[in-house]
């Protein structure tokens, strides 16, 4: 369980470490005189890559998972983001940061709900599952609301101890140090997570399962769309206001 929620709390910090780091990251890569419409442009797109990479593989990797096992698919995914996480840390070219932040969602695609499935597959009982399940959301959301706040503190602490700068910046040490949790994470989680190997009668079971539940699944994908793009844009209306208050 302690792995489990690691691995979801690191790919949600690993998320909000590169909020805040990129449009000063744009702004670097594009020149110091970029305008600043360019720069909110390309971190716009750049967070909608990612999250558009999550919504595309998190299903295909679901299907490997019940196939050849959890504990495949969670290393594979964690040790993909600990590789993306880490070369983000030192990318000195914009395009090869678009090619990053889809890959990075690729891999995290692979954790949260295959973690939220393997709670399911070793639950005892359905209260179990259910407290489980509820730790593993809880990982993911303080994961999210640290790390826009271990970037910016780690990324000033390291600006006050020694000035670095290039390809091995201020920007890199919260990147760097997300990709060496990821891999603590798989260390964990080859360790505790069991190997079951699914056999075709019990995907088969799950499969009638699943499509017995098809109406309430639709059900909650549409919900979760509609707080999502709410929640979009009322970000959104924030940023104009304070672009507003700026100027």
């Amino acid at each position: 369980m302690a792995a489990l929620m690691l691995s979801v709390f690191t790919v949600s910090i690993g998320y909000g470490v590169t909020l805040p780091l990129l449009p000063y990251l744009i702004e670097r890569l594009l020149g110091a005189g970029t305008d600043a419409t360019h720069v909110s442009r390309a971190t716009g797109l750049l967070t909608g890559l990612y999250t558009l990479s999550l919504f595309l593989f998190a299903p295909a990797w679901g299907h490997l998972s019940d196939r050849y096992g959890r504990r495949v698919v969670l290393l594979i995914g964690l040790l993909g983001f600990s590789m993306t996480m880490g070369i983000f840390a030192f990318i000195e070219n914009l395009a090869a940061v678009y090619a990053e932040r889809f890959l990075s969602g690729m891999f995290a695609a692979a954790v949260t709900p295959v973690a939220l499935a393997a709670i399911g597959d070793l639950a005892s009982t359905e209260e179990i599952r259910a407290r489980r399940l509820t730790f593993i959301s809880l990982a993911g959301i303080i994961g999210f609301l640290l790390g826009p706040m271990l970037s910016v503190a780690s990324a000033r602490g390291a600006a006050s101890l020694f000035p670095v700068g290039g390809a091995i910046g201020i920007l890199a040490i919260p990147l760097a140090g997300t990709a060496v949790l990821a891999l603590l994470a798989a260390a964990a989680a080859a360790v505790t997570v069991p190997a079951q190997e699914n056999t075709e009668d019990t995907i088969g079971r799950e499969g009638e399962r699943a499509r017995g539940r098809t109406w309430l699944v639709a059900r909650l994908l549409m919900l979760a769309f509609l707080v999502s793009v709410e929640w979009a844009c009322s970000r959104s209306d924030w940023r104009f206001a304070e672009s507003r208050n700026s100027d």
